[in-house]
């Protein structure tokens, strides 16, 4: 699923993509409007889902969390904006901007907002089969906000 496809040399997509001069083979996201925060749970947005690979904007309000994320894709996790942590197995790492993960395909893992923060989650190539909450919409995605 692709959120805007240009056929012309510019895309105008409401808040989907930017004013930007685009080609026909380009799909452009503006991840500053995207970007949408949820008081209740973290808000996902599938921004492509072509087979080669499955892009997700996710927002997430300190406390929130995904947990238990296990795939049969590879996870590249960039954190854009904020802070999170991101465990895997026993060990914990801290996500902030700037910073990108591969997590190996079939390898549970979980990440936890310590602040308002967003992810770009590109899974390669799109899972065959997932647990993935973020594509769901089941419980395991959680706000341990009160």
């Amino acid at each position: 699923m692709l959120l805007c496809l240009s056929i012309s040399p510019t895309c105008k997509g409401g808040n989907f993509v930017s004013d930007a001069p685009v080609t026909t083979h380009t799909v452009l996201f503006d991840l500053r409007e995207l970007a949408v925060f949820n008081e209740h749970a973290p808000n996902i947005i599938i921004l492509a889902d072509t087979g080669d690979a499955r892009i997700a904007a996710i927002s997430l309000r300190a406390g929130q969390s995904l947990r238990d994320i296990c795939t049969s894709s590879q996870h590249l996790i960039q954190c854009l904006r904020g802070r999170a942590l991101l465990t895997i197995e026993d060990a914990t790492n801290v996500l902030h901007a700037g910073i990108v993960v591969l997590v190996d395909a079939s390898t549970i893992h979980a990440v936890i907002a310590q602040t308002d923060c967003i992810i770009l989650m590109t899974l390669t190539p799109a899972p065959v089969t997932d647990n993935l909450a973020i594509f769901s919409g089941d419980p395991l995605i959680q706000s341990d906000m009160h």
